[in-house]
C-alpha cells in the first residue's frame, strides 16, 4: 500500500547526489523489510518520531531513507543516502 512520499528539497538533492530515482525510493517505502525499519525520536525534536528504512543498494552499499510519518497518514521523505557498509553510515 503506497504512503504518498511527499520529498524535502534536501531528500531531492540527496537522491541526485546519490544518483537514485525518487521511484526507486517510493519502492522501498511501499515495500520495506521489516527487519530493515527503525523508528527513533528526532535528536533535535523528541516529540517527533523519525521512521528510517534501509535496503542493500549493490557493492555492499545501503539505501538509507529518512522520513517523518505526517498525521494524514503520508510520509514526508526527508533525507536519501547511499553508503557502504565499511563507512557505518
Amino acid at each position: 500500500m503506497s504512503q504518498h512520499p511527499i520529498f524535502t528539497k534536501r531528500a531531492r538533492l540527496g537522491c541526485a547526489r546519490c544518483g537514485v530515482d525518487e521511484d526507486e525510493v517510493r519502492d522501498l517505502i511501499d515495500n520495506p523489510s521489516p527487519a530493515n525499519i527503525q523508528e527513533k525520536p528526532d535528536p533535535g525534536d523528541p516529540a517527533t518520531v523519525l521512521r528510517y528504512i534501509r535496503a542493500p543498494y549493490g557493492d555492499g552499499r545501503t539505501l538509507e531513507v529518512t522520513c517523518e510519518p505526517r498525521p494524514d497518514g503520508r510520509l514526508l521523505v526527508t533525507r536519501v543516502i547511499v553508503f557502504s557498509e565499511d563507512s557505518g553510515g
